[in-house]
């Protein structure tokens, strides 16, 4: 194995998301690498901690971001980070919550 061989690679990017109010947002990516990449989610340059309402978790090689009851102030794009002792590598995709804001009122 030559040495650039291991170093974190989408398999498959993150796609944009489009999700109504009150519903779960799954932003997932598909990373390969040797060793393992750790992989963290980032919005705002902030790291993404799995609490609350935030959920990560790893299905083999995929890497999901759960965001449940997403709200319109959940839009925005998301950063997908992953970084073994080879290198690293990221790749942002949008959430886009829809609903509540869009009612009219009809008199």
């Amino acid at each position: 194995m030559d040495v650039f061989g291991g170093a974190p690679r989408f398999l498959a990017y993150p796609r944009p998301v489009v999700v109504q109010t009150g519903t779960d947002g799954v932003v997932k990516c598909q990373i390969g690498g040797d060793p393992r990449p750790a992989v963290i989610w980032e919005r705002n340059n902030e790291q993404i901690h799995p609490e609350g309402r935030y959920c990560v978790f790893e299905d083999g090689n995929v890497y999901n971001l759960i965001i449940t009851g997403a709200t319109t102030e959940d839009s925005g794009q998301y950063i997908c980070k992953a970084k073994n002792c080879i290198g690293e590598t990221y790749a942002a995709a949008t959430l886009k919550v829809e609903g509540e804001a869009q009612e009219i009122e009809l008199r």
